[in-house]
């Protein structure tokens, strides 16, 4: 089985994914990183040049493909749930936990990330201002996260070392095919 995080965009979903699979020695896979790598593109240009549409289409292969996995890490793009087919499989595929953080962090957290990079490198979704779009998104989103989790973790306060440390609790309660 494996261990499945969900969550809006910005709540840590690759970072905290990330550092468990290297802490646990599990695979890691991020399913907007196979959507770039399949695609040949970022996704803020798919967005772009392709549509949503089209996006979402690639995601449900990345999720199909995150699905056949067994004891990986995996990192469910923040829409990934719109889809019923892709939330049946994600749930299928392993325990489910929401990062779950307010708009107000999430905004300062996109924001972070801005500066960074120098660009936001995630596509507006809703064609309003993004801290519109955070909070949108987040009301809407919610009760799909709630319903599939079978965790939920508030992270609004927790450093990103805490995260790991409460998705590796869950790690070691979720059965694995391949003990390492």
């Amino acid at each position: 089985m494996n261990l499945v995080i969900v969550g809006q965009r910005a709540s840590g979903k690759t970072s905290a994914g990330k550092a468990l699979a290297r802490r646990v020695g599990a695979p890691f896979f991020d399913t907007d990183e196979q959507v770039e790598r399949t695609v040949g593109m970022k996704i803020p240009r798919i967005f772009e040049e392709r549509g949503e549409a089209f996006f979402r289409e690639a995601e449900r292969e990345a999720v199909s493909l995150a699905a056949s996995l067994a004891d990986h890490v995996i990192a469910a793009g923040g829409g990934a749930l719109l889809d019923d087919a892709n939330k049946a499989l994600l749930c299928k595929a392993g325990t489910v936990v929401w990062l779950d953080c307010g708009p107000e962090s999430l905004l300062v957290r996109r924001q972070a990330e801005a500066e960074a990079s120098g660009a936001d490198q995630r596509p507006a979704l809703t064609g309003v201002k993004l801290e519109n779009e955070i909070r949108l998104l987040h009301e809407q989103r919610r009760h799909l996260y709630s319903k599939a989790s079978n965790k939920r973790l508030d992270t609004e306060k927790m450093s990103i070392e805490e995260v790991v440390d409460e998705l590796e609790r869950v790690w070691q309660q979720v059965p694995h095919d391949d003990i390492r």
